[in-house]
């Protein structure tokens, strides 16, 4: 096990973090019999100084392993990088993947691959390459169900928080409209030149608009802690555990602070001590009963299957993230029916986000598995 201070030691196996390769180059001096690469969608991202150490090291591999339940956080483009490690022939070429898997095209202001295209044949040729994928309904037949459920909040007490948000958002709908059709007049008159500052300009509008719509989230998501906190204590009259994920850190800590003596918290600014110590506890003492966690931090690498109850306090933007959280309960040891519980107040712009991850979700579960599992979303 290595860390970032250690120099170089001579063994035959390594563990190391990926934000670490970097300061560790003597890593890719020498050639390895196998690189074995979990949680490898943490290295999607081509620009990402942990992505660019990776893929060095396995380029000096003989044998090469991926391993992620979430290939796909969010949308087709992001295997490319992992594939191309792997030795995909199809994914070596970027502009000839994201031309085909992504919709992708070229634009006056540079390539849009967030689309997703011929996803039937993107399975066909991951499964007679290099991807072996089990559903757990498959290869985990002890293991029970997993539903997700949306708990919409009556907007009651909520009218200022969602009023920001319709005004937010209204503005950044009618910027998209705007650009998109500047974006069709300079095509249709050919000057697309005369028309890149105009563009630019809203473009950078958009941006504002959009951090604008973070920081509302940000006040709605404050604005129903008293809701949630009356909610798990509800729940706690049926349920011995509950599982809570949260994304800001004052929302998260405002929670926890609701349930001194019986709530342990994940914070991503904890020491990995004290973070084992929140999982042990949740996992053992029958007195802890909440674990209040952030969905960056406490989405991957844990188990929680003492509890059977999973709530998220706020959305994250992509499925995968959601979905890595889930699966921090839904895992070997899980003895119970993992339900799924996403708080959104009616009309917020978290409920609208939720139709988006679905069908995020579906073009995910499109091209990776065959038929989709009955976990969808309720809306």
């Amino acid at each position: 096990m290595m860390n970032g201070k250690e120099s170089k030691k001579e063994s035959d196996i390594y563990i190391i973090n990926y934000d670490i390769l970097a300061k560790h180059p003597w890593l890719v001096e020498r050639e390895w019999d196998i690189v074995i690469a979990d949680e490898v969608h943490m290295i999607k991202s081509p620009k990402a100084a942990r992505t660019k150490a990776c893929l060095a090291i396995l380029k000096k591999a003989k044998r090469r392993i991926a391993m992620t339940g979430t290939p796909i956080m969010n949308r087709p483009v992001e295997l490319q990088t992992i594939l191309a490690a792997l030795g995909c022939d199809f994914a070596q070429n970027w502009f000839a993947y994201v031309t085909r898997y992504c919709a992708g095209s070229r634009t006056k202001w540079g390539w849009d691959v967030s689309g997703a295209s011929n996803l039937d044949e993107l399975q066909a040729k991951l499964r007679s390459t290099v991807m072996i994928r089990r559903l757990k309904k498959d290869v985990l037949t002890e293991l029970p169900a997993k539903t997700r459920q949306i708990i919409e909040i009556p907007q009651n007490g909520f009218s200022s928080v969602l009023k920001n948000e319709d005004k937010i958002m209204k503005s950044y709908q009618e910027k998209k409209k705007e650009l998109a059709a500047l974006k069709k007049q300079a095509k249709e008159q050919k000057d697309e030149a005369s028309f890149a500052a105009k563009i630019d300009a809203l473009k950078a509008s958009m941006q504002i608009a959009f951090s604008e719509i973070a920081i509302v989230r940000h006040e709605t998501a404050l604005a129903k802690v008293g809701f949630t906190i009356d909610y798990i204590n509800d729940m706690l009259e049926s349920e011995d555990k509950i599982i809570l994920f949260c994304h800001h850190q004052d929302v998260l800590d405002s929670i926890f602070q609701a349930f001194p003596g019986i709530a342990v918290k994940f914070a991503g600014s904890m020491s990995a001590e004290d973070k084992q110590k929140s999982v042990d506890r949740f996992q053992n003492d029958p007195d802890c009963k909440i674990f209040v966690g952030s969905t960056m931090a406490a989405g991957v690498g844990i188990t929680l299957t003492a509890a059977r109850l999973v709530i998220f306090h706020e959305l994250a933007l992509t499925p995968g993230a959601m979905s890595q959280g889930e699966d921090r309960a839904h895992r070997i040891g899980q003895k119970g029916n993992v339900l799924v519980q996403h708080l959104v107040i009616n009309g917020s712009i978290d409920s609208t986000l939720a139709k988006m991850l679905k069908s995020k979700q579906e073009i995910i579960e499109k091209a990776l598995d065959k038929s989709s599992e009955s976990e969808e979303i309720e809306l």
